[in-house]
């Protein structure tokens, strides 16, 4: 068993950013940001929003974030955001979610600590904010369902478009004319309009914009109302004539035409911004030229008020970054931030190895050598593909193996280079030639047969370590070289594999498989209900076995290596419980979480009690894991937040 220094492990703990209860954000920080935000009052305090509905706040210019106490929908996307220039206390968050009540605009008045609907918009799904810039108290919000106008800070709203008309229903985008409160402009998911009278008559605004173009959003020059611009899927647009004819900016590569946002310097009319889905374009001239500053996916951008050369972007898979120098450079500002999906955690020596999913070039397989307090990443892809899981070979200090859908990579140096570690040399069949064929006729060889990898583990083996394959036609076990692969269990479907030791379990689309000598051989275990109502196994390194199942409907239990199954334990709620993990070296102490809240039991399960300052409220735990060599520290995997860490002699 691999002990960490004490000093590394200290040190690490120092530069972990604390929560108000016993967890600690780990991150890796970043990931997708779809809405920025700055206070016009105290502008070094920012609000940034993220899909899942994920809020955050910052009161430091971004340098550090904690995340927001914002009704957890978890499928909504935080679309837009609005600081109240009259009170920061004040915030409007438009969330887009489809088809569900919990869409709509949300309000709070404390800062961010406590939410309520706004009434007029429940349901709705938010889009667009914007105020009229000489009465913050006009707004008006671009839905899915028209044009919403306030008049009294967004506390109730009127819809001001036409409920029939189909072409005015998905609104991508609003603007004022900064000198005319009842002119406004409004972008669809098929060209702009525009009203001049607060919404009674609207007019298509479409000449010189190419068909069917997405506006996702509108800009009016303050100084010159009359100059507008427009981002679209097609591009970016000009017009000089309050949106009477359009003209395309040229000189734009065809791979930035779909463009989310563009805006103008607060101090410098002819500098524009446009941020597209492969980077931010910067103009000096009016527009005229464009250059490149980043490669940044751009969501949101905002500027601070007091400071036009600095801005922030909240970016696509990149999470938060900021410019001081007027997007002339850029810095990540993430600390805290977190809206990333961890698929696995491992070990390999002193190194933790993490992995990440829906990332994009900013995800991947992450290590760590300071247990969690900074992350570095490894390795994005390879040859193109996603890399969907990772294992550390314990004892083998920066040796790693990485798997997409089909292919299975080795690392030897913490991730830094990787090779190909084929897992199944399968000789062409050759199919028998038909009778009608003569004997002579050449036989046609089968393709061999292709494999997608569903799960990945390290596990001791004799002194040493063995690598399982799970796949959707079977079980293989190699070594820790990545080689002498042997199918132990043929045409089995693996969901997952869990193991403490020599003691193993692997869930298949068929029930459960034990194994206690390594993962050698396999017997099955006869499960009491489906197997697509179990979110998590864990077994413990006793003989028998103990084994516990998390599902929709509770925890079941097993002290005899799975020949029998007890149900309903003593002290645990009836309810989904979504993981749970055996304790590495105390017999029969287990945790498991439900809710957010973590459970604990130190007779395999038959009694359970909540473990006090340990709750992980409106997080969605996926796993737990004690990193070896650290038995008093409990890291939790989540769905869209990233790891935790929690030190169970602080708790219990």
């Amino acid at each position: 068993m691999l002990y960490l220094p004490v000093r590394t492990i200290l040190a690490a703990l120092i530069a972990l950013p604390c929560l108000a209860v016993g967890w600690q954000r780990l991150g890796p920080f970043g990931g997708s940001a779809t809405a920025i935000a700055v206070d016009p009052r105290s502008p070094k305090t920012l609000v940034a929003g993220a899909r899942n509905s994920l809020l955050y706040r910052s009161d430091d210019g971004g340098e550090n974030w904690r995340l927001l106490g914002f009704p957890r929908h978890f499928r909504g996307s935080i679309q837009a955001l609005w600081i109240d220039p009259k009170d920061s206390n004040r915030y409007l968050a438009g969330v887009h979610l489809t088809g569900s009540a919990d869409a709509g605009l949300h309000e709070s008045l404390d800062g961010g600590a406590t939410w309520k609907h706004i009434a007029d918009l429940e349901g709705i799904s938010i889009e667009a904010l914007a105020s009229f810039p000489g009465d913050s108290d006009r707004m008006l919000a671009g839905t899915r369902k028209g044009v919403f106008l306030s008049a009294d800070g967004g506390r109730s709203w009127k819809r001001i478009s036409p409920a029939d008309d189909p072409e005015l229903q998905a609104i991508t985008a609003v603007s004022f004319d900064p000198e005319n409160p009842r002119t406004i402009f409004a972008g669809t998911t098929h060209l702009p309009w525009k009203t001049t009278d607060e919404g009674a008559t609207w007019k298509s605004i479409r000449t010189g914009m190419l068909d069917d173009s997405d506006v996702f959003s509108i800009y009016v020059d303050p100084r010159r109302p009359s100059r507008v611009f427009a981002s679209a899927c097609s591009g970016i647009y000009r017009s000089l004539n309050g949106g009477a004819n359009w003209r395309k900016f040229l000189g734009i590569p065809g791979t930035h035409r779909r463009t989310h946002v563009i805006r103008q310097d607060p101090a410098n009319a002819e500098m524009l911004f446009a941020g597209t889905t492969v980077g931010l374009l910067r103009s000096t001239d009016g527009g005229a030229t464009w250059q490149q500053k980043n490669d940044l996916p751009v969501n949101s951008l905002a500027f601070d008020p007091t400071d036009p050369k600095v801005l922030y972007l909240a970016s696509e898979h990149g999470g938060i970054w900021k410019s001081a120098d007027s997007g002339e450079t850029f810095q990540p500002l993430n600390r805290g931030f977190v809206s990333r999906r961890v698929n696995a955690v491992t070990s390999s020596g002193e190194q933790l190895y993490l992995n990440t999913v829906q990332d994009g070039p900013f995800g991947g397989v992450f290590a760590s050598a300071d247990q969690g307090g900074t992350w570095r990443l490894s390795s994005a892809s390879l040859n193109g593909e996603s890399l969907l899981l990772v294992a550390g070979v314990p004892d083998r200090n920066g040796v790693v193996f990485a798997a997409s859908e089909s292919r299975l990579y080795r690392s030897a140096d913490s991730g830094r280079t990787w090779k190909a570690a084929p897992f199944a040399a399968v000789a062409p069949l050759v199919k028998p030639a038909a009778k009608q064929v003569a004997k002579t006729a050449p036989a046609r060889a089968r393709a061999p047969r292709k494999y997608k990898i569903m799960a990945l583990r390290a596990v001791p083996s004799d002194g040493g370590v063995a690598i399982l394959l799970g796949t959707d036609r079977g079980l293989f076990r190699g070594t820790a070289l990545g080689d002498g692969w042997k199918e132990v269990v043929s045409s089995a479907h693996v969901l997952s594999i869990h193991d403490s030791g020599a003691n193993i379990a692997v869930r298949t689309m068929d029930g459960l498989l034990i194994s206690q000598d390594g993962g050698r051989t396999f017997r099955n275990s006869l499960l009491p209900l489906p197997v697509d109502m179990i979110y998590d196994v864990a077994i413990s390194a006793a003989a028998p076995a103990a084994l516990l199942i998390a599902t929709a409907n509770g925890l079941l239990r097993s002290t005899d290596g799975g020949a029998t199954w007890l149900a309903s334990p003593s002290g645990l709620p009836h309810g989904t419980v979504r993981a749970v993990r055996f304790h590495p070296r105390r017999d029969g102490s287990a945790y498991a979480v439900q809710y957010g809240q973590l459970f604990a039991t130190s007779d395999s399960g038959a009694t359970w009690s909540p473990v006090a300052g340990a709750e992980l409220e409106d997080k969605t735990i996926r796993d737990l894991w004690f990193p070896p060599g650290t038995p008093d520290r409990l890291m939790a995997v989540t769905d869209d937040t990233g790891l935790y860490l929690l030190n169970l002699l602080e708790v219990e």
